[in-house]
């Protein structure tokens, strides 16, 4: 990541797959990935917006966060789809959540127009907060995003309760709907995803809130992964919170 804009705090690792590690989070721009001084990803526009972003969030506590390079959503593209590896109908239980699964697998930062990213932290948070606004190009990306919100609302109608083998060991995701209060319904969505791994979740849990928007032409997603406290009411307030004050900057600016 490109040097930390807000300085502070306790770098953290980011705890899950698919989220980028926070390379430059932390006490000072001394923690800043040595030789890589690469510009944030994203026009000034999209930057500019993640920075008011990034102001709410500081005054939720999170008072550490960097950028993503361009090279970065590189390799995050390259990789997309192994956000839940091995997602097929003989390692899901119930078999037909298998693609609902699969196709939840969407980050704004997959559309390559204009996009950025940024990664913040607390320290009275054991995880990783994560923005990401990006700039639709065409009606395929509309029909993307279109198909985003559809295929969230049917994960968690559907598929609540699921388990997954992953490189033999069982996994219980339990997905649900987060209730949004000033976003707009018909263009927004937001789901929490809790991962309890082995029996009961003796080998550990990890919990995800996302939450996602659209406006005009810009979509902004904010998410948390982390400890249990990742998927409550407070960080969805919190999350949404954050994704207001993006909308703003973007409406401003347009």
């Amino acid at each position: 990541m490109s040097t930390a804009r807000h300085p502070g705090g306790k770098a953290l690792a980011a705890v899950a797959v698919g989220i980028l590690a926070l390379t430059a989070c932390g006490g000072d721009e001394t923690d800043a990935v040595e030789g890589d001084d690469s510009p944030p990803a994203g026009s000034d526009r999209l930057i500019e917006a993640a920075e008011a972003g990034l102001d709410r969030a500081g005054s939720f506590g999170f008072g550490s966060a960097g950028f993503a390079t361009e090279s970065q959503l590189e390799t995050t593209r390259d990789e997309a789809g192994d956000v839940l590896p091995g997602t097929s109908e003989e390692d899901i239980s119930p078999g037909e959540c298998a693609e609902p699964i699969a196709s939840v697998d969407f980050q704004p930062i997959m559309l390559e127009e204009d996009a950025a990213r940024a990664d913040f932290v607390s320290d009275s948070f054991t995880g990783t907060g994560s923005l990401e606004i990006a700039t639709l190009s065409d009606e395929e990306d509309q029909e993307v995003v279109e198909d985003h919100i559809s295929h969230v609302t049917e994960l968690v109608d559907s598929c609540g309760d699921t388990e997954i083998t992953l490189e033999e060991m069982d996994h219980h995701y339990e997905f649900g709907a987060v209730e949004l209060e000033s976003l707009p319904a018909e263009t927004s969505v937001g789901y929490t995803r809790t991962q309890r791994m082995g029996e009961g979740g003796e080998d550990g849990t990890i919990a995800a809130q996302m939450l996602f928007t659209q406006t005009g032409d810009d979509v902004v997603m904010v998410s948390f992964i982390g400890e249990e406290a990742a998927n409550s009411e407070e960080f969805a307030q919190i999350g949404e919170a954050i994704t207001t004050e993006i909308v703003s900057a973007l409406d401003e600016e347009q």
